[in-house]
């Protein structure tokens, strides 16, 4: 079909070749905005991320680190799973969690697992207690006080067994409580001593509503691991993600440790 015609020395569209060019100008245009949206996608973070955690690090970790990045990032939508360690194992092999930070060593073929950062056991009692004002105990001293500690199927109850299996001895428990936070609230109360993670006690040893007690072995350190499935790697927010937790762990600690290995 003819879409060009000379007239007067000039060369013009036909009416043919005005209706194709309006469709061309149109295919251009769209192949710019195909291009924009390709180069938009590749710099501005999107999609979701589902986090599994256990209650310690989702309640006294993530809240500050997700609330800078996700500012940064508002296009990515974060949900946060917490749950003990071998729950959360189960939901990341079913498919249900992108990864998850937990203590739990759960052997699985399936799961790559990274040391990320460390949390710190350790022995607190409240204010006025014998132990609060002495200046060394040894772990015989910790085992004839009335403690308070974490139930023993939490990642925390296996640590203070392998303590309890190291010295040959067996702690003389009043409660167990199945989550961290209790351990520290029924101490405050004047129960008895805890074993707790740092982290979820710093603000009662800044105020005085808890006071670290020195024990022979502690604080214990006790790494976690960044676990995800290996037919599934990290995309490039979830990494972002990971990297803005170890940078947050650096600068502000917070009870938390960092460790160098990098996913």
């Amino acid at each position: 079909m003819k879409l060009l015609e000379r007239v007067d020395n000039r060369v013009c569209l036909t009416k043919a070749g005005r209706d194709l060019h309006e469709f061309a100008t149109q295919i251009v245009s769209l192949s710019d905005l195909a291009a924009q949206m390709l180069v938009e996608k590749k710099s501005v973070f999107s999609g979701e991320i589902a986090v599994g955690a256990s209650n310690s690090v989702a309640m006294h970790l993530l809240p500050e680190v997700l609330s800078g990045w996700m500012s940064e990032h508002p296009r990515v939508n974060v949900s946060v799973t917490s749950a003990h360690g071998k729950d959360i194992h189960q939901r990341l092999l079913e498919g249900g969690l992108d990864f998850i930070f937990t203590s739990l060593i759960e052997p699985a073929p399936r799961l790559v697992r990274l040391p990320i950062f460390a949390d710190v056991l350790v022995v607190v009692a409240p204010p006025g207690h014998p132990f609060a004002e002495s200046d060394s105990l040894s772990v015989m001293d910790l085992s004839r006080e009335r403690m308070i500690l974490p139930s023993r199927g939490s990642s925390i109850g296996a640590e203070i067994k392998e303590v309890e299996h190291k010295y040959g001895l067996q702690f003389k428990v009043v409660m167990e409580v199945n989550k961290n936070d209790l351990v520290k609230q029924y101490c405050k109360a004047g129960i008895g001593i805890g074993i707790v993670s740092r982290a979820v006690a710093n603000d009662e040893l800044a105020n005085g509503q808890l006071r670290l007690v020195n024990v022979e072995g502690f604080p214990r350190s006790r790494p976690y691991f960044l676990v995800y499935r290996a037919g599934s790697p990290l995309t490039r927010e979830m990494q972002s993600l990971v990297s803005a937790i170890r940078l947050w762990v650096r600068k502000k600690r917070g009870g938390w440790q960092p460790l160098n290995d990098s996913p």
